[in-house]
């Protein structure tokens, strides 16, 4: 034997186990190399670059993709930023503040992949006041791991098999779990709570948080070695602050979801400009769903004679509609502010073929 690796370990039968140590710890290196040229690439993208890759991105993801709304550089950078980690199976870290859409951004992610013909499961590390519960509702148990364990549980890793797994506010993840999480992005390896064997997974991660990757302080309580293997992909969602022009797009989407008949005030829109917005996006569809539902006529303008409900309308009236479609069902159910699934129950209701 070559002595100038020399190692003890290596006499006992054990290096098979010391020579993964060793790849483990070049693949963690080098996983830091390209999570660090991939921040330095983020955000110099052209126009025409953002704008190609969110139609690549949204054709992927079929017609049931959600959708990052608004015409900024600040959000249409992301778009290619996802179209680059959708690309590849290596975890994805999805940075941005508390409501700036960081679930939405690895929805699309998802889809964007070739897992999106399997599941995307989500759980959030902040969810659970016991450690051992959120640990059991990742990793999964046996019967009897812990107090309470009468049944063996799966856990959303090896739910989400051949798909994806998105760990929302991963800072939340006690040591343990996140040794285990590194198991299972280094070695593809699952070790449910009281096992004495790990089991194979195929699974890719995204994970989420809304602390500040780059301030020390606030990477405290995560593992240096984890955080590099996580970040390979990083995505900066930006508040809301930095994309103030996206509100009356915004405003209108958020609406139309709730009355497709009413249309947002432009004195009104202009006042949500000057707003610092602490909750970014969610803040403001919540703001605008609370006045959609108020009927909040200083927000909104109302029309004099709102056309009836779709579950109001009789046979004959839903007809007409698809007449005045020429029979294009996408396009009758965009006219009545429905879904094309709730249309299809009208028709079938009526008994129209």
């Amino acid at each position: 034997m070559a002595k100038e690796y020399y190692n003890p370990a290596l006499e006992k039968g054990t290096k098979e186990a010391y020579s993964a140590i060793v790849q483990s710890v070049m693949r963690g290196q080098a996983a830091k190399l390209k999570a660090e040229r991939w921040r330095e690439t983020q955000g110099r993208w052209s126009r025409d670059e953002c704008e190609q890759a969110r139609k690549e991105m949204m054709k992927n993801g079929g017609k049931d993709a959600p959708w990052l709304v608004g015409e900024s550089q600040a959000i249409m950078s992301v778009w290619p930023a996802i179209r680059l980690a959708a690309q590849n199976n290596e975890p994805v870290f999805i940075t941005g503040d508390t409501g700036t859409g960081k679930e939405l951004v690895a929805q699309l992610v998802h889809l964007g992949s070739e897992r999106r013909g399997s599941r995307l499961v989500a759980r959030d590390c902040g969810a659970f006041s016991r450690d051992d519960k959120l640990l059991s509702e990742i990793f999964g148990h046996v019967a009897g791991a812990f107090t309470g364990a009468t049944k063996a549980r799966r856990g959303a890793l090896r739910a989400a098999a051949g798909g994806s797994l998105f760990l929302d506010e991963l800072g939340n993840l006690p040591p343990e779990g996140q040794a285990k999480l590194l198991r299972v992005v280094e070695q593809n390896e699952v070790l449910p709570l009281g096992a004495d064997e790990p089991e194979r997974v195929d699974v890719r991660i995204i994970s989420a948080t809304n602390r500040d990757m780059t301030d020390a302080g606030k990477r405290q309580g995560l593992r240096e070695d984890l955080l590099a293997r996580m970040c390979v992909f990083e995505i900066v969602v930006p508040p809301l602050s930095q994309r103030l022009d996206d509100i009356p797009l915004l405003v209108a989407h958020f609406a139309k979801a709730k009355n497709r008949h009413v249309q947002p005030r432009p004195e009104w829109v202009e006042q949500l400009k000057q707003e610092p917005w602490p909750q970014n996006v969610r803040q403001l569809r919540n703001l605008v769903w609370r006045a959609v539902a108020m009927h909040d006529e200083t927000a909104f303008s109302w029309p004099e004679n709102p056309p009836p409900k779709a579950s109001e309308l009789t046979g004959a009236e839903l007809e007409q509609v698809l007449s005045e479609c020429g029979g294009n069902k996408t396009q009758a159910a965009e006219k009545l502010g429905i879904s094309r699934s709730r249309l299809y129950k009208l028709l079938e209701r009526h008994c129209i073929k």
